[in-house]
C-alpha cells in the first residue's frame, strides 16, 4: 500500500490522536474512558483511509487513562492519557519502529491546569529520571539538572500510576518487548503542548533507566517534542542534549504562547506574537507579565536547541470559524486567561485585593472561569459577534466584582466601586484579549495541524472517533430500543382503573402509538417494557409497569 504521509507526518498525526481524542470533552470512570479510548485508537488505526495516509499501526499498549482524585482535584474526565504504537507497514524492516504517545493538556482537567502545567515556582532534582523521589530542596542557584514540579509529578504520573493491557506500567510492558525481541527496536516518544514537555522527561527517564527494561540495550529511544513549554533548567537541557544529540528533536511554532514558556527572553515578546493584526494592550501586558514572574527565579531553557524546528504560521483571520470545534475549548481557555488578568489587575490596583489574589489565586481563578466559560460558551453559540461579547463581558466582570464577598476581600463597597477597573475592561481592551486567545488556540491546535500538513488525518480521525461507541454503550442502546415510556400527565381515575384491568381507551391509545413506533423503527417490535406515567387528577403519581 502506497503511504501518502513522511514518517515524520506519521508520527505527528500519532501525536496529535490523544490531542483530537481530548477535544471531545468525555466524561467518565477511569475504567469507561479507558474501554471508550482504546476503542477509537484501533478504529483509526484500522481504517482503510487513515493507513492510506500512516500507513499500517496497530495499538501495542494502551491506552492508558489517568484520572487524579486528591486533594481538591476530583476528577471525571481523563487527566492524562498515553498509548504505544507499532509501526507494522514494512514488515521486512530490520528494526522495530514503535511510538509512546502522551496526550497534552486536557482543558477541563484542573490537575493538568494547576499541577503540571503551572507548578513551575520549585524544581525537583533529575535524580536520573526519577525527579519525584525527593531529598532535597533545589534553590534558583542549583547547577545540577532539575526539573519543574508540576513535571516532575508529570513524569510519575506517565511511568508510575499509569497502566494498560492487564495492569503493567509502561516500563513493565517495554520490559516484556525487549527480552522477546528478535531484531533492534527504536521507540519515538512524542507530544504535543502539555506532553511537549512532557516527553523530553519521559524519554531521558527511559534512557536513563534503560538497564531497568531493556539490559541488552537492543533499544535506541528518540524524543519529538511538539509546541511544548520548557520543562526545567539550563543544566537540564544541557544533560538532556549531551545524551540525545540528534536523536532528539523539537518543533515548535513562533506564533504560539505556549512553547515561549518559561524562557524569560522568548516571554517577553509574548503580548507581540500577533502584530500588527493585534497589537499589544493593558490587559495582555498583564497576562505575558504573570508568565515571567511565575517561574520566581528559576532559569528554564528549552532542550534541542541545535536540533530545532521552528516556523510561523501566518495570522489566521478565519480563526473564529472554528469555534464550533474548539468552542468548549477555546470559551474555557479564554475565561482563564481573562480571569487571570482580572484578578492581577485588581491586586496591582488595591494592597488589599493583592493579599486575598495571591495566597488564593487558583482557587478563585477556578471559582470564576467555570461561571465565565459557561457564559461565554453561551454566547458564541447565540452568533455574538466580537464587539458583542466583549461588551457583555465588561458587564459580567463589573457584576462579578460587585457580588464579591466584601469580607473575604476586607473591603468596602465604596473601596470597590473606586477601583478604576472599567477604564481597563473597555469592551476595546476585551476584544483584544479574546483575538488574541482565539488566534492562540487556533496556532496551538491546527496550527500544527497545518504545518505538518496532516488535516485528512484530522478530518477523517474526527469523524471516526464522534461516531465510536463502547460495548458498554451498544448494550445501552440496544436495552433502550426495547423500552417504552410514556408520560400521560393528569387522566381520570376510572381510565387508570381501566388500564390496570388491560382494557379502555388508554390501552388502545398506547398500543397504536407502540405499533407506530416500532414501523418507524423508533421502537424494537420486541419491546419490553412499557412504562406508563401518570397522575390520577388532584392526587399523586401512579406508576404502572405493563408485562
Amino acid at each position: 500500500m502506497s503511504e501518502q504521509y513522511s514518517w515524520q507526518q506519521k508520527v505527528f498525526s500519532l501525536t496529535w490522536l490523544p490531542t483530537l481524542i481530548g477535544m471531545l470533552n468525555d466524561r467518565g470512570t477511569q475504567e469507561e474512558l479507558q474501554e471508550l479510548f482504546t476503542q477509537r485508537v484501533k478504529e483509526v488505526l484500522v481504517d482503510a483511509g487513515i493507513q492510506k495516509l500512516i500507513g499500517k499501526w496497530e495499538l501495542s499498549w494502551g491506552i492508558a487513562v489517568y484520572q487524579y482524585h486528591k486533594y481538591i482535584f476530583n476528577s471525571n474526565g481523563a487527566d492524562n492519557t498515553m498509548f504505544m504504537a507499532k509501526y507494522v507497514g514494512n514488515p521486512a524492516s530490520k528494526e522495530d519502529l514503535y511510538v509512546i504517545s502522551i496526550a497534552g493538556t486536557n482543558p477541563r482537567s484542573l490537575f493538568n491546569w494547576k499541577v503540571i502545567d503551572s507548578v513551575v515556582d520549585t524544581m525537583d532534582l533529575w535524580n536520573q529520571g526519577k525527579p519525584w523521589n525527593k531529598t532535597e530542596n533545589v534553590n534558583s542557584e542549583d547547577d545540577r539538572p532539575a526539573i519543574a514540579t508540576g513535571m516532575s509529578q508529570g513524569t510519575k504520573v506517565l511511568m508510575a500510576d499509569m497502566s494498560a493491557n492487564g495492569g503493567r506500567l509502561l516500563l513493565d510492558y517495554l520490559k516484556e518487548l525487549t527480552t522477546n525481541a528478535t531484531k533492534p527496536m527504536t521507540i519515538t516518544v512524542t507530544g504535543h503542548s502539555m506532553a511537549g514537555g512532557l516527553s523530553p522527561c519521559l524519554g531521558l527517564a527511559l534512557l536513563d533507566r534503560q538497564s531497568e527494561w531493556d539490559s541488552e540495550k537492543i533499544a535506541t529511544v528518540k524524543v519529538f517534542s511538539v509546541g511544548g513549554p520548557a520543562p526545567g533548567n539550563a543544566n537540564f537541557a544541557t544533560y538532556y542534549n549531551n545524551k540525545f544529540g540528534e536523536n532528539a528533536q523539537r518543533v515548535w511554532n513562533q506564533r504560539d504562547l505556549v512553547p515561549l514558556a518559561w524562557e524569560p527572553e522568548l516571554l517577553a515578546r509574548g503580548a507581540s506574537i500577533f502584530e500588527p493584526y493585534i497589537k499589544p494592550n493593558y490587559l495582555l501586558d498583564i497576562l505575558i507579565k504573570f508568565m515571567q514572574d511565575k517561574p520566581k527565579g528559576y532559569r528554564y531553557e528549552h532542550v534541542s536547541k541545535l536540533q530545532e524546528e521552528r516556523f510561523a504560521i501566518e495570522y489566521y483571520k478565519g480563526a473564529i470559524q472554528y469555534k464550533e470545534l474548539m468552542g468548549d475549548i477555546f470559551a474555557y481557555v479564554v475565561a482563564r486567561a481573562l480571569t487571570y488578568i482580572w484578578l492581577i489587575m485588581l491586586g496591582s490596583i488595591s494592597f488589599l485585593v493583592a493579599d486575598v489574589v495571591k495566597d488564593d489565586l487558583f482557587e478563585l481563578v477556578d471559582e470564576l472561569s467555570e461561571d465565565l466559560s459557561q457564559f461565554i460558551n453561551k454566547s458564541l453559540k447565540a452568533g455574538k459577534s466580537t464587539l458583542d461579547l466583549a461588551t457583555t463581558l465588561e458587564e459580567w466582570f463589573s457584576d462579578a466584582l460587585s457580588k464579591m464577598t466584601l469580607g473575604m476581600w476586607d473591603l468596602s463597597k465604596d473601596a470597590l466601586s473606586n477601583l478604576p477597573v472599567r477604564q481597563y475592561l473597555s469592551p476595546s481592551n476585551i476584544t483584544k484579549v479574546i483575538l488574541f486567545m482565539m488566534q492562540e488556540v487556533y496556532q496551538h491546535l491546527l496550527g500544527y495541524v497545518e504545518y505538518f500538513q496532516i488535516d485528512d488525518f484530522h478530518q477523517q480521525s474526527l469523524v471516526i472517533c464522534r461516531q465510536s461507541v463502547t460495548k458498554k454503550e451498544r448494550v445501552r442502546e440496544s436495552v433502550l430500543s426495547k423500552i417504552a415510556i410514556f408520560d400521560y400527565g393528569k387522566v381520570d381515575s376510572d381510565d387508570i382503573k381501566e388500564l390496570q384491568k388491560r382494557e379502555g381507551k388508554l390501552l388502545k391509545n398506547i398500543s397504536g402509538k407502540i405499533g407506530e413506533l416500532i414501523v418507524e423503527g423508533t421502537l424494537d417490535e420486541e419491546v419490553q417494557p412499557v412504562i406508563v406515567i401518570l397522575q390520577k387528577k388532584k392526587t399523586t403519581a401512579l406508576f404502572d409497569c405493563l408485562g
